[in-house]
């Protein structure tokens, strides 16, 4: 339960009195607002990556740090990934043009990452970061692909790094030539939630030709803090409306 739904059952079971009503209400809120706590928050970047650091084939980096906040892609065969092929041929893993789509930071559309082959069906890339204080979990990105790239790109998610579970949401790769925004809306599992730990695992199939790809840019992982205020922070919040709700009462006793 949160503060502002604490202070609203509080308010619904008690009678009225002269020391309650409108005033009684904005000064809770305005006490919760002093303490940084009455708003809503909103959601937190974990990780992002524009890509545009990158280099094609045959040296297109196969672990690639977070270019904002804190998370590694793996495509090297460790961390639950699969060993992608960058090299001039029978090459996977390169780079190709990028959008703006999703860009943070005014950030050029520069590169985009681009699984590449049909020779790479079934294989996977990995994402490591942390879920610690935070819930609701939701991956976007820029993609787009070629006729004969991959048509499936599936999610899956683990919080040890071998043991991954499907996702269960729609696939987010495309054929289509054109960038659009694609969204892994991974909120319902709550399995994910506060994990200090968590890896999500994409995995590309469909692609019918080995210069058939996808690509992927401004990637995005996002979620929401979790609202738990500390102890401490609750009892003097408590207090506080307490006292308030006392020295009112006494107004309305003494008032002529």
């Amino acid at each position: 339960m949160t503060i502002r739904t604490f202070l609203a059952s509080i308010a619904r079971s008690t009678p009225c009195r002269p020391w309650c009503g409108p005033a009684w209400a904005r000064d809770a809120l305005v006490l919760l607002a002093s303490l940084g706590i009455a708003g809503d928050a909103s959601a937190s970047l974990i990780a992002y990556w524009n890509f545009n650091s990158l280099v094609a084939a045959p040296s297109t980096s196969t672990s690639i740090s977070a270019d904002s906040g804190i998370g590694t892609l793996y495509a090297n065969g460790t961390q639950g990934s699969s060993s992608w092929v960058t090299a001039s041929t029978g090459n996977e893993w390169t780079a190709f043009t990028g959008s703006t789509i999703n860009a943070l930071n005014a950030d050029v559309a520069g590169l985009a990452l681009a699984p590449v082959n049909s020779a790479a069906n079934g294989k996977s890339f990995t994402l490591a970061f942390s879920m610690a204080n935070l819930q609701n979990l939701v991956v976007t990105f820029a993609v787009r692909g070629s006729s004969t790239g991959f048509n499936s790109g599936l999610w899956s998610y683990s919080t040890d790094g071998s043991t991954f579970t499907s996702a269960g949401i729609p696939s987010t790769a495309t054929t289509s030539t054109t960038f659009a925004l694609a969204t892994a809306d991974l909120s319902a599992i709550s399995q994910l939630d506060n994990a200090g730990s968590v890896w999500l695992r994409y995995t590309l199939s469909g692609a019918t030709a080995a210069n058939g790809n996808n690509r992927i840019d401004n990637l995005q992982v996002n979620a929401d803090p979790v609202p738990v205020p500390e102890p401490s922070v609750t009892a003097l919040v408590v207090a506080g409306v307490g006292a308030m709700a006392v020295l009112r009462r006494r107004r309305g006793v003494h008032r002529p």
